[in-house]
């Protein structure tokens, strides 16, 4: 029997682009993405959607009533895990599980990653649960010219490096450390999320950085738009190496 939650954090205020949750890629918002990438996997045993908002609810509702998948569930956010500012993410996650203890992992699926692949699910869940690690999530190379050893500050006009050391040492491509930013997925043990989404021993499964697009602005939803027929390009899929 599966004993994994799929959690997906849905809140109605966003300062960068109002009822941020709602936007819409190909005309689908982006918790619909999140929602069509849950119910295809039948590992999880129950997929919670956590809102405060009627609008997402009421479309949440919805696609729950048109896809038949009686998995979802809809729940109302407490009050104090609304700002989306003096709270972790793991809060809204731990507030649930309070109530309901029948879960040995949680897979948490942000809206703002709208494009989630199945083999990237499927890749974690098998992962977390043949290695016993603690997290298991898709992970994005980052690009050389954005390599933290490139990384610089800007204050009062001035630019800086913010390891200065290291970029003298690794001042070209070549000698840059591959660094990896996080993609869009990530499934851990509920048990020690109390401190973060991410607990070690963390396994990490590379994806293409097409798919770990994150959309917080309006910028990052028009590109979003733009990449989606590469994301849906076979030849994204092959250069994963595994079929979706």
């Amino acid at each position: 029997m599966s004993n994994i939650l799929a959690f997906i954090p849905a809140r109605g205020g966003s300062i960068s682009i109002p009822l941020k949750n709602m936007a819409r890629i190909n005309d689908i918002p982006l918790v619909g993405w999140s929602l069509h990438a849950a119910t295809r996997n039948s590992d999880f045993k129950k997929i919670v959607v956590s809102t405060d908002n009627n609008i997402i609810r009421d479309y949440c509702q919805q696609f729950r009533n048109m896809s038949g998948d009686d998995r979802i569930t809809v729940i109302e956010r407490p009050g104090h895990l609304r700002d989306g500012e003096s709270y972790p993410i793991q809060d809204v996650v731990l507030d649930y599980l309070d109530k309901s203890k029948f879960y040995r992992y949680v897979a948490l699926l942000q809206p703002t990653s709208p494009f989630i692949r199945q083999w990237q699910i499927d890749h974690c869940i098998t992962t977390i649960r043949s290695k016993g690690c603690k997290s298991c999530f898709t992970i994005a190379e980052v690009p050389h010219n954005m390599n933290y050893a490139n990384q610089r500050s800007f204050k009062y006009g001035l630019v800086k490096f913010l390891f200065p050391e290291t970029r003298r040492k690794r001042w070209n491509k070549q000698k840059k450390e591959r660094s990896y930013m996080f993609g869009n997925f990530v499934v851990a043990d509920w048990g020690y999320i109390k401190d973060g989404f991410f607990p070690t021993p963390a396994a990490g499964v590379v994806i293409d950085r097409v798919d770990a697009i994150d959309v917080d602005t309006m910028d990052d939803l028009r590109m979003a738009e733009h990449l989606l027929p590469l994301h849906q390009s076979e030849t994204a899929q092959r250069w994963a190496g595994v079929g979706t």
